[in-house]
């Protein structure tokens, strides 16, 4: 915070890990500061760990013009990434496909806002933790679905086994079976016995 302006771009090195790069080495800087004063050439200024570079243009007195930099652990940043994700996959678990498409469109809309408003934090949140919390929740829907598509399909052959087994095969009739009279035909047949009878 402050009136300083970022003398540096972030950049993902070897491990997808995203870190400052200045836009000046540290030996550029100092012979910078060297210029027009008399001191022994000899004398190295020694610089470790990860170079933040701020430049401003005559700052206010302290407290208004101060540089304020905000940290936090690496272990405790982790954590805060990956679990409100896990969290937010096991909330979504029971969902269907499209309450799930927007869900992820709706975090990188957030993402690319932070991009605009807040750079560094938008870069730090772009890192493994990240990465390692959206394969678990990719992991975890594409584990349920596995799950639902196995159970459907065991449901779909039982059912299709009990219908094989509730049809029941009608027996064999004999060529010189009859079909069953109706009751219109046993009453003729009698009135003809009858009428015979008289005769």
């Amino acid at each position: 915070n402050g009136p300083w302006t970022e003398e540096f771009q972030w950049q993902s090195n070897r491990l997808w890990k995203a870190e400052p790069s200045s836009r000046q080495t540290p030996a550029q800087l100092v012979a910078w500061v060297k210029q027009g004063v008399n001191v022994n050439a000899n004398n190295d200024f020694q610089t470790d760990g990860i170079m933040y570079l701020y430049s401003t243009l005559r700052p206010e007195d302290a407290p208004v013009g101060s540089l304020r930099l905000q940290s936090i652990d690496e272990r405790w940043w982790s954590a805060l990434i990956i679990l409100p994700l896990v969290v937010l996959g096991l909330l979504f678990l029971g969902r269907s496909f499209q309450s799930k498409v927007v869900t992820i469109a709706v975090l990188l809309a957030g993402l690319i806002a932070t991009g605009v408003f807040a750079p560094t934090l938008a870069s730090q949140l772009l890192n493994w933790p990240s990465i390692i919390g959206g394969v678990l929740v990719i992991g975890l829907w594409s584990t349920r679905g596995l799950v639902r598509f196995a159970n459907a399909r065991s449901e779909k052959t039982l059912s299709e086994k009990k219908s094989d087994v509730d049809v029941e095969p009608s027996p064999p009739q004999s060529e010189n079976a009859q079909p069953p009279l109706s009751p219109e035909s046993n009453v003729n047949d009698a009135r003809e016995q009858g009428g015979a009878e008289n005769v």
